[in-house]
């Protein structure tokens, strides 16, 4: 076997390893968004929720509290996010019994998730809104109907109170510019020049 026959057999080894680990420690989880079909959640504005909704790993929110810019948010929210769907008009997404599979999830283990949902006012600062859940997961690739479900009711979530995601840095606005003052020499030569002038016209 040559060198790079030798280097593709490991290669195709460390995958295989890597895939079964994953599937070893993967764990899964039923998830339902519950609620009134009627039901509308508005944004911080005030207006109906209409974007991204996130499932999300809920035991420390401190990573996306009160941050310095919008991509520092996203940032930490993406190290956090389990799954997504969306809201339109502020309707409850229509998520049931969904399986959602996670290597962050341990079966038989509680679980803290977060039903939130993000918002921005009209000067650019950002909020979230998070509605907790604990849930228990399951062994990935076991019956999912005999689950147990995780819900996440969406009108309790509209009740929770919006918390800081990010302040908006605004630039540093510079003062106008003062008029420029000539320089000792540059003025000494205007005044040179005009005592020239004046003595000119006298001759």
């Amino acid at each position: 076997m040559n060198t790079k026959e030798s280097t593709m057999k490991k290669l195709l080894q460390f995958a295989a390893v890597a895939v079964l680990a994953f599937s070893s420690q993967a764990a899964s989880i039923n998830w339902t968004i519950s609620g009134s079909t009627t039901y509308v959640l508005n944004d911080y504005n005030n207006n109906p929720y209409a974007s991204t909704v996130y499932l999300i790993a809920a035991s420390d929110l401190s990573s996306i509290t009160d941050l310095d810019s919008k991509s520092a948010f996203e940032d930490a929210l993406d190290d956090l996010t389990i799954v997504t769907t969306s809201s339109s008009e502020g309707k409850k997404p229509t998520v049931s019994k969904q399986v959602v599979t996670d290597s962050r999830l341990t079966s038989g283990s509680q679980f803290k998730f977060g039903l939130l949902v993000v918002s921005e006012d009209g000067d650019g600062n950002g909020y979230y809104k998070v509605l907790a859940v604990n849930g228990t997961p399951y062994t990935t690739g076991a019956d999912a109907s005999a689950q147990t479900t995780l819900t996440t009711p969406w009108n309790t979530l509209g009740g929770q109170s919006w918390t800081s995601a990010w302040t908006k840095q605004n630039d540093p606005v510079n003062p106008d510019p003062q008029p420029g003052v000539p320089e000792p020499a540059t003025g000494a030569l205007a005044l040179a020049g005009v005592a020239l002038l004046f003595k000119r016209r006298r001759a």
